[in-house]
């Protein structure tokens, strides 16, 4: 008995962290399968949460490609990190803006906040899929150039 109580005390708060991480996720992806107007809020706000966290997770990884192209380069032509992070600030405003404006038709209406955050998803993931194929594009040994033999 003592074993399986101290097996417990060991994965029980590992279970608890799971379901707490899991839980939520598959309970808003649920929202997103019913029809009903209540529901649209919910799922919209936990699609738009999956799609920045996706960005962020692309542009972590856009970011160290750029860094490693950097180090790669002599000091009077490295610059990539600087310009990425530049062109992400100001891509975040553009997006903003526009998804604000794609709004302007519906103001006042229940559904100005729906098509404002399809828009900034719809952004967001073609920004994401950019940031993913700069992670996979800029690599040092294609930024070198060959050395003589």
């Amino acid at each position: 008995m003592a074993s399986l109580t101290g097996y417990s005390r060991r994965t029980m708060p590992l279970f608890v962290i799971a379901l707490f991480a899991i839980g939520p996720a598959i309970a808003q992806s649920d929202l997103c399968k019913k029809t009903e107007n209540k529901y649209l809020q919910g799922c919209s706000k936990f699609t738009l949460q999956r799609a920045d966290q996706d960005l962020s997770n692309a542009f972590a990884l856009a970011i160290e490609s750029m860094r490693q192209a950097d180090l790669a380069q002599v000091e009077h032509l490295r610059g990539y990190e600087d310009a990425l992070r530049t062109a992400q600030k100001a891509w975040m405003t553009f997006r903003d803006a526009e998804c604000r404006l794609a709004t302007f038709e519906s103001r006042g209406g229940s559904g100005a906040g729906h098509i404002g955050v399809a828009c900034t998803v719809e952004m967001t993931e073609t920004r994401t899929n950019f940031l993913k194929s700069v992670a996979r594009n800029y690599k040092p040994a294609q930024l070198r150039q060959a050395k003589p033999q």
